[in-house]
């Protein structure tokens, strides 16, 4: 059995979405659990005709809006399955996430957790990327695959299905991290446990223009990425050398990630973050020269228009490198996944939703 934990807030008619993506998994072996940050709107309404049709779908509202974390927090502390995976409202499973990730298990049953490939999304339904395709199928064993964590990235973590234990071995979300908690929840994992990967997608990642998620702002890596170095510093239970190559691993990223901050944030106008990058960089690591590139470039991007959208051309090219590459992997989402990415109307007898 995997419960799926639905965190919620104000998205009824992209929640309905999330929910139909679960039912059409080829394994029926789910329960769909979803928790309402208390929107006070549609919500409990469109659930609630789900509910009627499928017992396995549950829902949980809360009186008051507990933030963010502490409401995935509270669906991860409730699972009571032997599995569960964490599917944010507007994102969506494909169908055979659920049989590749037990058949994986069955396969490696001492894996701790098992990532499938995201793919990223955008409204218009382009695939930007996909996001896991540079791991390789297998299994990952203690230190080795926290080292490769760090070098290949994390996992968006819509594509992975998890081993309840984890819960009472590594904890929840860190509220602590921020925006970065479900990377500090997978290198929690990868230190001393092993966790596996399969090659086919397994789940469409919204992407958002507008989303704070969506961009590289500052907040989601600093101070939060520098507790993470600090929290892999302090574990006693990996080996030392182990504990040096990867926070300075860690420490080499997030400088180049505030960089990249720095430069994106000249290109939307937002100075502020820009400096707050510069700041960071010449502070916290002692690195001038990238703090004063990022200056000398806000500078140019707020007095020269041209040079503005220059750089946003470049930047974005940067960010989204590999682009151009997906005419392949666009066709087959066309063939196969658009029409489960399509936002459908409300079910029957709930009222239009405004705020999604």
């Amino acid at each position: 059995m995997i419960t799926v934990v639905i965190p919620t807030y104000r998205r009824p008619r992209l929640l309905a979405r999330a929910i139909r993506s679960v039912l059409a998994q080829t394994d029926p072996n789910f329960a769909v659990c979803v928790y309402d940050n208390a929107s006070g709107d549609e919500t409990a309404a469109v659930v609630a005709t789900f509910m009627a049709d499928d017992r396995r779908i549950h829902y949980c509202a809360h009186q008051t809006n507990i933030g963010a974390t502490a409401n995935i927090n509270q669906g991860m502390d409730r699972v009571a399955s032997p599995y569960f995976t964490v599917l944010s409202d507007d994102d969506v499973l494909l169908p055979t996430l659920f049989e590749r990730a037990m058949a994986t298990y069955a396969r490696y049953p001492d894996a701790m957790f098992v990532s499938s490939p995201v793919l990223l999304v955008d409204p218009l339904g382009r695939v930007l990327k996909v996001d896991g395709s540079q791991w390789p199928t297998g299994l990952y064993r203690p230190p080795a695959g926290l080292s490769d964590m760090v070098d290949l990235g994390h996992f968006i973590w819509t594509g992975t299905v998890f081993r309840r234990e984890l819960v009472q071995q590594v904890g929840v979300l860190d509220p602590a991290i921020g925006s970065s908690a479900d990377l500090d929840f997978q290198l929690r994992i990868a230190s001393h446990h092993p966790f596996a990967t399969v090659s086919e997608p397994g789940a469409l990642f919204s992407w958002h223009p507008a989303s704070p998620s969506s961009h590289p702002d500052l907040d989601h890596f600093w101070p939060g990425w520098q507790r993470i170095i600090d929290k892999i510093r302090a574990d006693d239970a990996l080996p030392a050398e182990v504990r040096r190559v990867v926070t300075a691993r860690i420490r080499g990223r997030l400088m180049k990630m505030l960089v990249l901050v720095g430069l994106y944030a000249s290109t939307r106008g937002r100075f502020d973050d820009a400096a707050g990058a510069a700041d960071v960089l010449r502070r916290g690591y002692r690195a001038p020269v990238a703090s004063l590139a990022v200056r000398a470039t806000a500078a140019l991007a707020r007095w020269l228009p041209p040079f503005r959208a220059a750089l946003r051309f470049c930047a974005l090219r940067i960010w989204w490198r590999g682009r151009y590459r997906l005419r392949p992997v666009q066709l087959e989402f066309d063939r196969r996944y658009r029409r489960l990415f399509r936002v459908p109307p409300l079910p029957s007898g709930v009222r239009k939703d405004s705020a999604a």
